[in-house]
Order: C-alpha cells, then structure tokens, then sequence
C-alpha cells in the first residue's frame, strides 16, 4: 500500500497505543512502529491465514504486515450477545482498504466473516467499521479467550 512517491504528506496519523503521542505523516508512520513499537505488534503476510489469540476483553490488537509494514487495526467490542469483531486498516481515506476473511473454528459452530477494511488514521470510539462478525460468548473458552484465522489480502 505505501508508495512513497504517491503519498500526500499532508495528513496527520494518530498512533493507536493509549501510551503514545506519536502524532505525524502517513510516510514515517510505519517507520515509528518499526522504531517504537516492534514488539507491541502482531506480524503477519498478505494472503496467508494467520492465527491470533484474542481475550474476551482486549478491544484492540494492532497488526503490521512484514514486507511493507502496512498497519491494521483488530477491533473486539463487547456487545450483547457475543464480540463484535473488525480490521481497519491505517491509511489515507482515499486508499479504499483492502478485503479480509475472519475464521473462527469451534466445535459448536465455525463462523467465517469476509469482509473490507475501513481507512482510518486515528482511532477513536465510533464504530471503525462497515461490518462487523459477531462470535457468541459462548465461543470464547473458560478463560476468555478465542483463536481466530485472519487472511488479509494484499493491495
């Protein structure tokens, strides 16, 4: 998704985590996480399936792709009756966001989610989202927790 010589640096991207005032352009904003927050993200590839093991409670996991470093967003809000579960994907609005498949195995009920990524370039408390899965409760484990298969699809 970056190219460097296509981007507008007039936007200004708000890092995700809480204990972070990183405020800048869309151009050194991978290279802050990359600096500042390796260790705070989940890696992963373009159209490959990776496993994420999420709680019942954490409302974000910030995901960064290995090549290009792209930034998305994995959006938990609890809601009756189950976990409203999205991607987002940081970038400038104009870019249109890229599809993603969500899988949930279970014994009861395998639920599979394709959808499209919402831009964004700060998080705030509306809903980041077009669409959203919902996995019931009862799919989190005694602990309160869930794995789920993520496939972002490259740009």
């Amino acid at each position: 998704m970056y190219d460097p010589g296509q981007i507008c640096d007039r936007g200004r991207f708000v890092c995700p985590l809480s204990d972070c005032d990183f405020v800048g352009p869309y151009s050194r904003f991978h290279l802050h996480f990359i600096d500042k927050h390796y260790n705070s993200t989940v890696p992963f590839q373009y159209d490959k399936y990776f496993p994420i093991t999420i709680n019942i409670d954490k409302k974000v996991i910030v995901l960064q792709e290995e090549n290009c470093r792209d930034i998305y967003i994995l959006h938990n809000a609890t809601e009756r009756p189950g976990n409203l579960i999205s991607v987002s994907c940081f970038e400038p609005a104009w870019n249109g966001g890229v599809t993603y498949n969500i899988m949930v195995r279970s014994r009861r009920t395998p639920l599979r989610f394709d959808s499209c990524t919402k831009s964004i370039q700060k998080l705030d408390d509306e809903k980041t989202s077009l669409a959203s899965l919902l996995v019931p409760s009862n799919l989190f484990d005694s602990n309160g927790q869930l794995k789920l298969f993520i496939d972002i699809r490259g740009p």
